[in-house]
């Protein structure tokens, strides 16, 4: 009776305590120390116990980076095919926008997407560590155990759920069951086992690569988005999880190369429609009761000018290089976030350089070439979660980005690029939020939402819990 009752209900959703229960019963019972009718009892309990971790749906969560809502939510106008997420729009739940955090890069937000919480809070403050000397500049940020508070991962695992995660930021090291996470070796000599040896569990990157090919680690492009996606079903169907993650970033390098709603980016967005159709296609064989999120973790602008905050700081002499530019040393230096950069000192009580560096940026400020928006002191920029121990931030102007690179030049004319990392006021930098399955309220608008909001959203989606997040559960019926 116990093998057939356990198959019904599916060993993926079978709770491990309660088949532990069934089995010691079982052992008592014919050792004739427990009653037959306590034995049925503590059946039963393990039966509703088992029966409860049943109802818990598969959460499926697909990120698509860079994908601005009004690509799905004005799809008509933009002459776009996007049948599936259209129809997660009429048949889900959805935003027009997601506020995103300082800045609207993608690690800190995807950080914030798992945690609830602002960058300052969590520690993930840019897609890069802070490097002013350039010692490691092919290091990111990839390291679980730079993240300071809970996370939707771990919330799942004390929920008794399972998890996984194809590409996901911020995920080396982390407590995630089925794991490959967005990491490489920048040595072109790589030869893949840098990724394999991050992987979780041990072996199971090379076994899925004996069938699948060789998963592609750092190119970002939708056609390897097709491969990772490929990976993605390959967990689900061969270990099950009960939360699945996955990140495509192949619509973010089109519009970084050619801008948002470019005809690479239309054709990026919408491949990766068929994409996202695929997962929920595998996740919905597994389960018919399934929830699927799609979301992303930031905007785009389109760019026309290049600029270089390193040069100014330079010639001003608050960075000295040698010949070949390298840093020597620095008394205040830019980490550059696309649309925003924190100035750094390096004696945060250094009040003359300050004064220093307030001067400067005032003056860049005044001439409109250099496009910079608005100069936010310490304070300005701690009461927006981002840049703790940032001297000022600096907010360009739509259409400039800061970038890390010394040039000749404080600003360079280019053509029909595109940016994100801007604040996240600017509405071309809000992010997208649908999702749908069973007992939520089909076309139900948002409006728009707070970030932080989506985390505490899944966490109870997958009945767990994420208290320490600072967002509030999104109603979703």
């Amino acid at each position: 009776m116990l093998a057939s009752w356990t198959e019904s209900i599916g060993t993926r959703q079978l709770s491990s305590c309660a088949h532990g229960v069934v089995s010691s019963a079982l052992v008592w019972r014919k050792r004739g120390v427990m009653r037959k009718f306590r034995f049925l009892v503590v059946l039963f309990a393990a039966a509703v116990a088992c029966m409860a971790q049943a109802k818990k749906p598969l959460v499926v969560v697909v990120s698509v980076d860079g994908m601005r809502p009004d690509y799905v939510t004005y799809a008509e106008e933009h002459k776009l095919e996007l049948p599936f997420l259209l129809g997660m729009m009429h048949n889900g739940v959805y935003a027009h926008g997601v506020t995103g955090v300082l800045p609207t890069y993608t690690y800190p937000s995807h950080t914030t997407l798992v945690t609830g919480v602002w960058p300052a809070k969590h520690g993930v403050l840019n897609n890069r560590p802070f490097d002013p000397l350039g010692k490691d500049p092919s290091a990111w940020w990839w390291s679980f155990s730079t993240i300071k508070v809970p996370t939707l991962w771990q919330a799942a695992h004390d929920a008794g759920v399972k998890t996984a995660a194809v590409n996901w930021p911020v995920t080396q090291g982390a407590p995630i069951d089925y794991n490959i996470p967005e990491f490489w070796n920048p040595s072109p000599q790589d030869d893949g086992s840098t990724l394999e040896n991050a992987s979780t569990p041990a072996g199971m990157l090379k076994d899925l690569e004996k069938t699948l090919g060789r998963y592609p680690s750092k190119v970002v492009d939708v056609a390897n988005d097709h491969k990772r996606v490929a990976f993605a079903v390959a967990i689900l169907n061969q270990y099950h999880p009960g939360l699945l993650a996955v990140h495509l970033a192949g619509l973010d390098t089109a519009q970084h190369d050619h801008g948002p709603f470019s005809e690479a980016a239309n054709a990026a967005v919408q491949e990766e429609d068929k994409l996202l159709k695929e997962i929920y296609d595998a996740a919905y064989a597994q389960d018919k009761n399934v929830v699927f999120s799609v979301l992303s973790d930031h905007g785009f602008e389109p760019v026309n000018y290049y600029v270089s905050l390193k040069r100014a700081f330079v010639d001003a002499g608050l960075i000295a290089v040698d010949a070949k530019g390298n840093v020597t040393s620095w008394k205040a230096m830019p980490w550059v976030s696309g649309g925003t950069a924190a100035i750094m000192l390096n004696e945060p009580n250094d009040a003359e350089t300050k004064q220093a560096v307030l001067a400067l940026l005032r003056k860049l400020a005044i001439d409109p070439a250099n496009g910079i928006g608005h100069i936010y002191n310490h304070d300005e920029t701690a009461a927006m979660g981002g840049y703790p121990d940032a001297a000022f931030l600096v907010a360009m102007r739509p259409g400039w980005q800061a970038i890390a690179e010394l040039k000749p030049e404080v600003a360079t004319g280019v053509g029909n690029l595109g940016a994100h990392g801007y604040l996240a006021s600017d509405p071309a930098l809000r992010s997208a939020f649908f999702i749908m399955g069973p007992g939520l309220k089909p076309g139900k608008d948002l409006g728009l939402i707070d970030m932080r909001q989506i985390a505490p959203t899944l966490a109870g989606v997958l009945g767990a819990q994420l208290p320490t997040a600072d967002g509030k559960a999104i109603d979703l019926k």
